[in-house]
């Protein structure tokens, strides 16, 4: 087994950080649905792979096994000191209406990503995140965007 370090993570999945030759990495479990197994684990890893192939900058992946449950593995790109912000959460935080009801445009989204930028590279930061979009949207990778 890995060093396993206090870091913890939100979302959908259960996850947590291990130290891996002295690299800091991401453990995240498949999901267990109503309906069975999904393989959510598979996807990331092959979603972060299809980015690649076309030029997006992603962590780096690998499927594997931990305490005999399915995994994949994502080197963490943040800085112990950083702390990252879900889109969902600066949503919520931004638009200061009924989410469930409302669609948002492509305006609304590009002025959340403005407002909460922390970014000196504002322009190039907001054409990554399309970028992403269109391509989770073309993978059917609806997790990251909380679409």
């Amino acid at each position: 087994m890995y060093e396993k370090t206090p870091v913890m993570f939100s979302g959908a999945e259960k996850k947590f950080e291990i130290i891996i030759e002295g690299h800091r990495y991401i453990v995240k479990f498949q999901k267990n649905s109503e309906v069975g197994l999904i393989f959510n684990h598979v996807s990331e890893y092959l979603g972060s792979h299809i980015f690649q192939s076309i030029g997006i900058p992603v962590q780096e992946t690998f499927l594997g096994t931990y305490d005999g449950k399915n995994v994949v593995v994502m080197k963490n790109f943040l800085e112990p000191e950083d702390a990252l912000v879900a889109f969902n959460g600066v949503g919520e935080s931004s638009l200061e209406r009924d989410k469930e009801l409302y669609q948002y445009t492509y305006e609304d989204i590009t002025a959340m990503l403005r407002e909460n930028m922390k970014s000196t590279n504002v322009e190039e930061t907001i054409d990554r995140f399309w970028d992403m979009f269109i391509v989770d949207a073309l993978i059917g990778n609806f997790d990251r965007h909380g679409g």
